[in-house]
């Protein structure tokens, strides 16, 4: 089975709007919007693994697996079966095959 065949998972790539007003000051809680969508696998990371390691999984719930050629940004969040995530690591594996983004739920 290919590494695309495993991407079962429809997600969505949230962008947000930023707007200024007529004096300049820009309103960054003006919303988010759909910028595109993809298919990724979401892979749920153990209670165990989020809460025992300090460092690169602390507070992580997903590990989203995309493919390599996805516009995506740590501004960028994620939506996935109705819940929103904050991306907290964005990684290219060493042989451009595919994108590993570790996401934390966003309160």
């Amino acid at each position: 089975m290919s590494f695309k065949n495993l991407l079962s998972h429809k997600v969505w790539i949230l962008t947000q709007t930023i707007s200024s007003n007529a004096l300049g000051e820009i309103n960054m809680d003006a919303g988010w919007n759909t910028s595109s969508s993809a298919m990724g696998r979401m892979s749920p990371i153990s209670d165990y693994l989020s809460v025992q390691s300090k460092g690169e999984y602390e507070g992580v719930r997903y590990k989203l697996f995309l493919l390599p050629d996805t516009a995506i940004n740590y501004d960028n969040e994620i939506l996935y079966d109705d819940n929103r995530y904050i991306i907290k690591s964005i990684k290219k594996d060493s042989l451009n095959h595919h994108l590993e983004c570790l996401l934390t739920m966003k309160s």
